[in-house]
Protein backbone atom coordinates (compact mmCIF):
# COMPACT_ATOMS: atom_id res chain seq x y z
CA UNK A 1 0.00 0.00 0.00
CA UNK A 2 1.50 3.31 -1.17
CA UNK A 3 1.93 5.90 1.46
CA UNK A 4 0.58 9.39 1.11
CA UNK A 5 4.15 10.70 0.75
CA UNK A 6 4.80 8.35 -2.18
CA UNK A 7 1.68 9.52 -3.99
CA UNK A 8 2.88 13.09 -3.76
CA UNK A 9 6.24 12.18 -5.27
CA UNK A 10 4.58 10.32 -8.18
CA UNK A 11 2.30 13.25 -8.96
CA UNK A 12 5.29 15.62 -8.98
CA UNK A 13 7.17 13.41 -11.45
CA UNK A 14 4.15 13.25 -13.78
CA UNK A 15 3.77 17.03 -13.73
CA UNK A 16 7.42 17.52 -14.65
CA UNK A 17 7.06 15.12 -17.59
CA UNK A 18 4.04 16.99 -18.92
CA UNK A 19 5.86 20.30 -18.57
CA UNK A 20 8.91 19.00 -20.47
CA UNK A 21 6.70 17.72 -23.26
CA UNK A 22 4.96 21.09 -23.60
CA UNK A 23 8.28 22.93 -23.84
CA UNK A 24 10.46 20.54 -25.84
CA UNK A 25 8.02 19.55 -28.62
CA UNK A 26 7.28 23.14 -29.85
CA UNK A 27 11.00 23.94 -29.77
CA UNK A 28 11.80 20.90 -31.90
CA UNK A 29 9.04 21.87 -34.34
CA UNK A 30 10.47 25.36 -34.77
CA UNK A 31 13.96 23.98 -35.35
CA UNK A 32 12.66 21.60 -37.99
CA UNK A 33 10.76 24.39 -39.70
CA UNK A 34 13.89 26.53 -39.82
CA UNK A 35 15.66 23.77 -41.73
CA UNK A 36 12.91 23.62 -44.39
CA UNK A 37 12.72 26.17 -47.36
CA UNK A 38 10.36 29.03 -46.73
CA UNK A 39 6.96 28.67 -48.41
CA UNK A 40 6.47 30.82 -51.48
CA UNK A 41 4.41 33.94 -51.20
CA UNK A 42 1.86 34.81 -53.84
CA UNK A 43 2.57 37.76 -56.12
CA UNK A 44 -0.25 39.70 -54.53
CA UNK A 45 0.96 39.03 -50.97
CA UNK A 46 4.59 39.77 -51.73
CA UNK A 47 3.86 42.78 -53.89
CA UNK A 48 5.30 43.46 -57.38
CA UNK A 49 9.00 42.84 -57.82
CA UNK A 50 11.17 44.80 -60.28
CA UNK A 51 13.64 42.67 -62.18
CA UNK A 52 16.24 44.58 -64.18
CA UNK A 53 16.47 43.36 -67.77
CA UNK A 54 19.60 41.47 -68.67
CA UNK A 55 21.00 40.37 -71.99
CA UNK A 56 20.90 36.68 -70.95
CA UNK A 57 18.16 35.59 -68.49
CA UNK A 58 19.43 33.47 -65.59
CA UNK A 59 17.34 30.88 -63.78
CA UNK A 60 17.00 30.76 -60.02
CA UNK A 61 18.75 27.81 -58.35
CA UNK A 62 16.45 24.79 -58.00
CA UNK A 63 14.84 24.15 -54.64
CA UNK A 64 15.29 20.83 -52.89
CA UNK A 65 13.52 18.06 -54.71
CA UNK A 66 14.38 19.37 -58.16
CA UNK A 67 11.60 21.97 -58.32
CA UNK A 68 12.25 25.57 -59.29
CA UNK A 69 12.04 27.88 -56.33
CA UNK A 70 8.88 29.93 -56.19
CA UNK A 71 10.87 33.08 -55.43
CA UNK A 72 11.92 33.34 -59.10
CA UNK A 73 10.11 36.36 -60.56
CA UNK A 74 7.44 35.43 -63.07
CA UNK A 75 5.43 37.90 -65.17
CA UNK A 76 1.84 38.21 -64.06
CA UNK A 77 -1.14 40.18 -65.23
CA UNK A 78 -0.54 42.66 -62.44
CA UNK A 79 3.21 43.06 -63.08
CA UNK A 80 4.08 43.18 -66.84
CA UNK A 81 7.61 42.18 -67.75
CA UNK A 82 10.01 45.15 -67.66
CA UNK A 83 10.98 46.64 -71.02
CA UNK A 84 14.43 48.01 -71.92
CA UNK A 85 14.74 51.79 -72.20
CA UNK A 86 14.59 53.17 -75.75
CA UNK A 87 17.99 54.20 -77.05
CA UNK A 88 19.09 55.93 -80.25
CA UNK A 89 19.98 53.48 -83.03
CA UNK A 90 23.68 53.20 -83.77
CA UNK A 91 24.91 55.20 -86.77
CA UNK A 92 24.92 53.28 -90.01
CA UNK A 93 28.33 54.71 -90.91
CA UNK A 94 31.27 55.16 -88.55
CA UNK A 95 32.01 58.75 -87.65
CA UNK A 96 34.90 60.21 -89.59
CA UNK A 97 38.02 60.90 -87.60
CA UNK A 98 38.81 64.64 -87.88
CA UNK A 99 42.12 65.50 -89.37
CA UNK A 100 44.56 67.17 -86.99
CA UNK A 101 44.50 70.94 -87.41
CA UNK A 102 47.57 72.81 -88.56
CA UNK A 103 48.00 76.16 -86.87
CA UNK A 104 48.65 79.13 -89.16
CA UNK A 105 50.77 81.88 -87.65
CA UNK A 106 50.85 84.48 -90.39
CA UNK A 107 52.07 88.00 -90.99
CA UNK A 108 51.12 90.46 -93.73
CA UNK A 109 54.00 92.19 -95.47
CA UNK A 110 52.61 95.07 -97.54
CA UNK A 111 54.31 96.79 -100.44
CA UNK A 112 54.97 99.76 -98.15
CA UNK A 113 57.03 97.61 -95.76
CA UNK A 114 59.62 96.99 -98.46
CA UNK A 115 61.93 100.00 -98.75
CA UNK A 116 65.09 98.36 -100.02
CA UNK A 117 66.67 95.06 -100.95
CA UNK A 118 68.03 94.21 -97.43
CA UNK A 119 64.53 94.56 -96.00
CA UNK A 120 63.63 91.11 -97.34
CA UNK A 121 66.16 89.29 -95.17
CA UNK A 122 65.25 91.43 -92.17
CA UNK A 123 61.55 90.64 -92.58
CA UNK A 124 62.18 86.89 -92.91
CA UNK A 125 64.52 86.82 -89.90
CA UNK A 126 61.98 88.66 -87.74
CA UNK A 127 59.22 86.33 -88.88
CA UNK A 128 61.27 83.25 -87.99
CA UNK A 129 62.13 84.74 -84.59
CA UNK A 130 58.41 85.26 -83.92
CA UNK A 131 57.65 81.63 -84.89
CA UNK A 132 55.69 82.73 -87.98
CA UNK A 133 55.03 79.98 -90.51
CA UNK A 134 53.23 81.93 -93.29
CA UNK A 135 54.08 85.27 -94.93
CA UNK A 136 51.39 87.02 -96.98
CA UNK A 137 53.60 89.09 -99.26
CA UNK A 138 51.88 91.82 -101.26
CA UNK A 139 52.78 91.47 -104.93
CA UNK A 140 49.96 93.51 -106.53
CA UNK A 141 48.73 96.76 -105.04
CA UNK A 142 47.07 98.63 -107.92
CA UNK A 143 47.54 96.65 -111.13
CA UNK A 144 51.33 96.75 -110.65
CA UNK A 145 53.98 94.17 -109.76
CA UNK A 146 56.47 93.50 -106.96
CA UNK A 147 57.93 90.67 -109.04
CA UNK A 148 59.44 90.25 -112.49
CA UNK A 149 56.73 91.75 -114.73
CA UNK A 150 54.55 89.47 -116.75
CA UNK A 151 51.30 91.30 -117.45
CA UNK A 152 51.79 94.41 -115.31
CA UNK A 153 54.62 96.93 -114.78
CA UNK A 154 56.98 97.25 -111.82
CA UNK A 155 55.40 98.94 -108.81
CA UNK A 156 56.38 102.55 -108.16
CA UNK A 157 56.88 101.82 -104.43
CA UNK A 158 60.17 100.07 -105.27
CA UNK A 159 61.93 102.93 -107.06
CA UNK A 160 59.53 105.87 -107.00
CA UNK A 161 58.68 105.38 -110.67
CA UNK A 162 56.11 103.03 -112.20
CA UNK A 163 57.71 100.49 -114.51
CA UNK A 164 61.32 101.00 -113.37
CA UNK A 165 63.33 97.84 -112.64
CA UNK A 166 64.63 97.90 -109.02
CA UNK A 167 67.48 95.54 -109.84
CA UNK A 168 66.17 92.58 -107.87
CA UNK A 169 63.06 90.39 -107.69
CA UNK A 170 61.31 91.00 -104.36
CA UNK A 171 58.93 88.02 -104.63
CA UNK A 172 61.61 85.62 -105.85
CA UNK A 173 63.97 86.50 -103.02
CA UNK A 174 61.21 86.46 -100.42
CA UNK A 175 60.29 82.91 -101.44
CA UNK A 176 63.91 81.71 -101.41
CA UNK A 177 64.78 83.18 -98.01
CA UNK A 178 61.48 82.23 -96.36
CA UNK A 179 61.58 78.65 -97.61
CA UNK A 180 65.10 78.29 -96.19
CA UNK A 181 63.55 78.86 -92.76
CA UNK A 182 60.52 76.66 -93.36
CA UNK A 183 58.13 79.59 -93.88
CA UNK A 184 55.44 79.54 -96.57
CA UNK A 185 54.92 82.50 -98.90
CA UNK A 186 51.46 83.38 -100.23
CA UNK A 187 51.12 86.02 -102.94
CA UNK A 188 48.88 88.80 -101.62
CA UNK A 189 46.92 90.40 -104.47
CA UNK A 190 44.62 93.42 -104.40
CA UNK A 191 42.00 92.12 -106.81
CA UNK A 192 39.87 95.05 -108.06
CA UNK A 193 41.92 98.20 -107.26
CA UNK A 194 43.48 99.60 -110.43
CA UNK A 195 45.16 102.83 -109.38
CA UNK A 196 45.58 105.08 -106.37
CA UNK A 197 45.76 108.85 -106.52
CA UNK A 198 44.18 111.82 -108.27
CA UNK A 199 46.38 111.63 -111.38
CA UNK A 200 46.50 108.74 -113.85
CA UNK A 201 49.50 106.41 -114.04
CA UNK A 202 52.23 106.98 -116.65
CA UNK A 203 51.33 105.68 -120.09
CA UNK A 204 54.86 104.80 -121.24
CA UNK A 205 55.50 101.66 -119.17
CA UNK A 206 56.25 98.16 -120.43
CA UNK A 207 53.93 96.43 -120.11
CA UNK A 208 51.24 99.10 -120.39
CA UNK A 209 49.33 99.75 -117.19
CA UNK A 210 45.80 98.29 -117.01
CA UNK A 211 44.25 101.76 -116.63
CA UNK A 212 45.33 102.83 -120.11
CA UNK A 213 44.88 99.42 -121.73
CA UNK A 214 41.28 98.96 -120.55
CA UNK A 215 40.24 102.55 -121.18
CA UNK A 216 41.34 102.09 -124.79
CA UNK A 217 39.49 98.79 -125.14
CA UNK A 218 36.29 99.26 -123.11
CA UNK A 219 35.75 102.97 -122.46
CA UNK A 220 34.58 103.35 -118.87
CA UNK A 221 32.26 100.33 -118.55
CA UNK A 222 35.06 98.30 -116.96
CA UNK A 223 34.98 100.59 -113.89
CA UNK A 224 32.51 100.57 -111.01
CA UNK A 225 29.81 103.26 -111.20
CA UNK A 226 27.59 105.03 -108.69
CA UNK A 227 24.40 106.91 -109.61
CA UNK A 228 26.40 109.84 -111.00
CA UNK A 229 28.62 107.79 -113.30
CA UNK A 230 31.97 105.95 -113.29
CA UNK A 231 34.22 106.17 -110.28
CA UNK A 232 36.79 108.94 -110.68
CA UNK A 233 40.47 109.22 -109.83
CA UNK A 234 40.78 110.42 -106.24
CA UNK A 235 37.08 109.86 -105.47
CA UNK A 236 37.84 106.84 -103.27
CA UNK A 237 41.00 105.26 -101.94
CA UNK A 238 41.35 103.43 -105.23
CA UNK A 239 40.05 103.52 -108.76
CA UNK A 240 38.23 100.17 -108.77
CA UNK A 241 37.39 97.77 -111.59
CA UNK A 242 33.94 96.29 -112.23
CA UNK A 243 33.62 92.70 -110.89
CA UNK A 244 30.93 91.89 -113.47
CA UNK A 245 33.06 92.80 -116.48
CA UNK A 246 34.38 89.62 -118.16
CA UNK A 247 37.67 91.26 -119.16
CA UNK A 248 38.30 92.32 -115.56
CA UNK A 249 37.70 88.77 -114.35
CA UNK A 250 39.98 87.37 -117.04
CA UNK A 251 42.75 89.81 -116.15
CA UNK A 252 42.80 88.92 -112.46
CA UNK A 253 42.78 85.20 -113.22
CA UNK A 254 45.59 85.68 -115.75
CA UNK A 255 47.75 87.52 -113.20
CA UNK A 256 47.24 84.77 -110.62
CA UNK A 257 48.03 82.08 -113.19
CA UNK A 258 51.19 83.91 -114.28
CA UNK A 259 52.38 84.06 -110.67
CA UNK A 260 51.71 80.40 -110.01
CA UNK A 261 53.41 79.29 -113.21
CA UNK A 262 56.59 81.29 -112.62
CA UNK A 263 57.05 81.10 -108.83
CA UNK A 264 56.95 78.22 -106.28
CA UNK A 265 54.21 79.87 -104.25
CA UNK A 266 52.38 78.21 -101.38
CA UNK A 267 49.12 80.08 -101.95
CA UNK A 268 47.25 83.10 -103.30
CA UNK A 269 45.78 85.66 -100.88
CA UNK A 270 43.01 87.85 -102.36
CA UNK A 271 42.29 91.30 -100.91
CA UNK A 272 39.89 94.11 -101.93
CA UNK A 273 37.78 91.49 -103.66
CA UNK A 274 34.54 93.42 -103.23
CA UNK A 275 32.41 96.29 -104.45
CA UNK A 276 33.29 99.76 -103.20
CA UNK A 277 29.95 100.19 -101.39
CA UNK A 278 26.19 99.67 -101.58
CA UNK A 279 25.82 102.40 -104.19
CA UNK A 280 28.13 100.54 -106.60
CA UNK A 281 28.01 99.38 -109.30
CA UNK A 282 25.35 100.97 -111.49
CA UNK A 283 27.27 100.78 -114.73
CA UNK A 284 25.37 100.00 -117.96
CA UNK A 285 26.92 96.53 -118.31
CA UNK A 286 25.96 95.46 -114.78
CA UNK A 287 22.44 96.82 -115.20
CA UNK A 288 21.99 94.80 -118.37
CA UNK A 289 23.50 91.58 -117.00
CA UNK A 290 21.47 91.76 -113.80
CA UNK A 291 18.21 92.31 -115.72
CA UNK A 292 18.93 89.21 -117.81
CA UNK A 293 19.74 87.12 -114.74
CA UNK A 294 16.60 88.30 -112.90
CA UNK A 295 14.42 87.15 -115.80
CA UNK A 296 15.92 83.67 -115.56
CA UNK A 297 15.83 83.59 -111.73
CA UNK A 298 12.70 85.34 -110.42
CA UNK A 299 13.32 86.88 -107.02
CA UNK A 300 17.06 87.32 -107.55
CA UNK A 301 18.15 90.47 -105.74
CA UNK A 302 20.78 92.87 -107.00
CA UNK A 303 22.90 92.17 -103.93
CA UNK A 304 22.85 88.40 -104.46
CA UNK A 305 23.67 88.85 -108.12
CA UNK A 306 26.69 91.00 -107.21
CA UNK A 307 27.85 88.39 -104.70
CA UNK A 308 27.72 85.84 -107.50
CA UNK A 309 30.09 87.97 -109.59
CA UNK A 310 32.71 87.88 -106.85
CA UNK A 311 32.14 84.19 -106.16
CA UNK A 312 32.55 83.37 -109.84
CA UNK A 313 35.95 85.03 -109.89
CA UNK A 314 37.14 83.20 -106.78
Amino acid sequence: MVSTHGKKIALAIAACALLATAVILPLQARRAAARQPAPAQSAEAAGPRHVAPTDTPTAAPPAPGGEVSAVQAQPTAETPPPQPTDTAPPPTQPLATPEPMRETRAVWVSRFDLKDHPDIQRIVDNAALANINVIFFQVRGAADALYRPGLEPWSAVLTGRLGQDPGYDPLGEMITRAHEKGIEVHAWMNAYPVWQGATPPPSNTTPLHMYHEFNARFGNEWLQWDASGPIRLGQKDYLVANPAHPAVQDRIVAVARDLLERYPLDGIHLDYIRYVGREFSQDPLSNRLYAEAAQQQPGLTREDWQRDQVTTLV
